[in-house]
C-alpha cells in the first residue's frame, strides 16, 4: 500500500497541477505522514504552516531568510527529514 500521503484524494491532482504550473515560480512539498490538512490544526500551523508563512515572506515581503528555505541547490526545506520538494522557476 502506499504511503498515506499518496492515498489523500487530492495528491495526484496536486502532481498534475504541479506539472501545469509554467511562468510562475511553484514548489510542491509535503510532509510524510501528514494527510490532506497537513499540520494546520496543531498550534500555529504546524509545520507546515511554518513552511507557508517563509513562503509568502519571500513572495510578499522579499525576505532573503525566507527565501533560502526554497531555492537553491541546498534550499532549507529540501534538508529538512520527512519533507518531499519539488521545485521549478525557482532558480
Amino acid at each position: 500500500m502506499p504511503p498515506a500521503t499518496k492515498r489523500v484524494v487530492a495528491f495526484r491532482n496536486a502532481d498534475d497541477e504541479f506539472a501545469r504550473i509554467e511562468g510562475a515560480p511553484v514548489v510542491r512539498a509535503w510532509l510524510a505522514g501528514s494527510g490532506h490538512g497537513g499540520t494546520y490544526r496543531e498550534a500555529l500551523g504546524g509545520a507546515c504552516g511554518r513552511v507557508a508563512v517563509a513562503w509568502l515572506s519571500w513572495q510578499l515581503k522579499g525576505d532573503a531568510k525566507a527565501a533560502a528555505e526554497f531555492t537553491g541547490a541546498t534550499c532549507g526545506l529540501c534538508a529538512r527529514p520527512g519533507w518531499n520538494v519539488r521545485r521549478k522557476g525557482l532558480d
